[in-house]
C-alpha cells in the first residue's frame, strides 16, 4: 500500500516574515551601495580635476606662466583660462576653432544669441569639465542664454575677494580705484596682487598669466581649481566656462548655507535668473539656489563660492597638481590662506 505525503506550503505569516527580512537587508545594503557609488564618482571627479590642473601646469611649462584667468578689452571678457588650457587636455581642434581676435561672446550675440556650427566650441560639452556627482548635460538650464554655453564644475581660484578685485588696476590695499568703464565701472578697494589667487584678469588680449615664481606661499599650499555646483531651472550662468563665470572664490567656507540678511553668504551674479539685462526669475536664497541678481553688469561673477554634491565638503586641486577633499568645517582663516598665492599665511 502506497503512502502520499503532501508538500507543506508557506503560511502567510512566514511569507510576511521573509519579505520583512528582505526589506531589512535592502535597507541595510542600500546606503552602503550608494556610498560605494559616491566614492567612485568622487574618485572620478578628483581625476578630472587633476587632469585640468596638470593641463594648466603644462601650459606654464610651455608658455612660462599659467593661463590668464581671463583676458579683457574695453572692460569685457575676451577669453578665459578654460579656453587657453584646451590644447593641454587634447582638445586642440576645439582650441583651433576659437577666434581669439574677438570676444568669446561676440559671434553668439551677432547671431541673435542662437547656436551655430561655426562657433560650436562655445557649447561643446566635455566630460572632463563635469563632476559625475552633479547634474549631467541636459539636466541644467532648461532655457535662457546659459543653456547655449559649455559648463563646468571646476573653476579657477581668484582668491578671497569678489570679482572686481582681481582687476589688474585694483592694486593698493586700503585705497579706492576706478576699474573698468561703461556699465562695468566700479570703485573698489584694491588688494595687493600677491594676496590674490593664481588666476586673475589680464588687461588686453595677450594671454599672460601668473608665473609660478609669484606663488611664494608654495604650489602645494595654494588652491588652483575648486568645485562649484551646477543649478537646474531658469537661466543661471554659474559654471559657464568661457565667460567671466569661470572663477570661484574663498570668501566663505565650502557649501555654506546662505543667510539672506548676510549678502556675503549668497552667490551673486547677473546671470542668476537673468537673460543678460532682462530679469527672468530670481533664484531664492536657499542652499539649492543661493543666488541673487542684484547687480546690473552684463557679465562676470561677483561671488561664486565652492559648493559640491559630495557629502561633507568639496575637492580642491592645488597648483602642484595634487587634489584634496576639503571639509565644510574648515576654519575660515585656513580657507582664506589656501586661496592666496603670496599672503605669507600658510595653512
Amino acid at each position: 500500500m502506497g503512502f502520499y505525503q503532501s508538500k507543506r506550503a508557506f503560511t502567510l505569516v512566514e511569507l510576511l516574515v521573509v519579505i520583512a527580512i528582505i526589506g531589512t537587508l535592502v535597507a541595510l545594503l542600500l546606503p552602503a551601495i550608494q556610498a560605494a557609488r559616491e566614492s567612485g564618482r568622487r574618485t572620478q571627479c578628483a581625476n578630472h580635476m587633476r587632469q585640468l590642473a596638470l593641463a594648466c601646469l603644462n601650459h606654464e611649462s610651455q608658455m612660462g606662466a599659467l593661463p590668464a584667468g581671463n583676458t579683457n578689452v574695453n572692460s569685457d571678457v575676451w577669453h578665459t583660462w578654460a579656453a587657453y588650457s584646451l590644447p593641454f587636455i587634447e582638445q586642440a581642434s576645439i582650441f583651433g576653432a576659437i577666434d581669439f581676435d574677438r570676444p568669446s561672446w561676440a559671434a553668439y550675440v551677432a547671431n541673435g544669441k542662437q547656436r551655430d556650427p561655426s562657433f560650436a566650441w562655445q557649447y561643446t560639452q566635455l566630460d572632463i569639465h563635469l563632476c559625475p556627482s552633479d547634474l549631467g548635460p541636459g539636466e541644467w538650464w532648461s532655457g535662457g542664454d546659459s543653456a547655449d554655453w559649455t559648463h563646468g564644475n571646476y573653476l579657477a581660484n581668484f582668491g578671497t575677494e569678489d570679482w572686481y578685485q582681481i582687476w589688474d588696476d585694483a592694486r593698493e590695499s586700503g585705497s579706492s580705484v576706478q576699474v573698468g568703464s561703461g556699465r562695468q565701472t566700479r570703485t573698489v578697494s584694491g588688494i595687493p596682487p600677491e594676496s590674490r589667487g593664481p588666476f586673475q584678469l589680464v588687461l588686453g588680449r595677450v594671454n599672460k598669466g601668473v608665473e609660478l615664481r609669484r606663488i611664494i606661499d608654495g604650489t602645494s599650499h595654494t588652491a588652483m581649481l575648486g568645485e562649484v555646483r551646477l543649478f537646474g531651472g531658469g537661466n543661471d550662468g554659474r559654471g559657464v566656462l568661457y565667460l567671466g563665470t569661470s572663477f570661484y572664490n574663498h570668501r566663505v567656507t565650502p557649501n555654506q548655507t546662505p543667510v539672506p540678511t548676510e549678502h556675503t553668504t549668497v552667490d551673486s551674479s547677473e546671470w542668476c535668473g537673468r537673460d543678460f539685462d532682462v530679469a527672468i526669475v530670481a533664484n531664492p536664497s536657499s542652499i539649492e539656489f543661493p543666488c541673487t541678481d542684484n547687480f546690473t553688469q552684463t557679465r562676470g561673477p561677483y561671488r561664486n563660492p565652492a559648493r559640491s554634491q559630495h557629502p561633507g565638503g568639496v575637492q580642491i586641486a592645488f597648483v602642484d597638481g595634487h587634489v584634496e577633499f576639503v571639509n565644510d568645517s574648515i576654519e575660515l582663516s585656513t580657507w582664506h590662506a589656501m586661496a592666496t598665492r603670496a599672503g605669507q599665511d600658510l595653512h
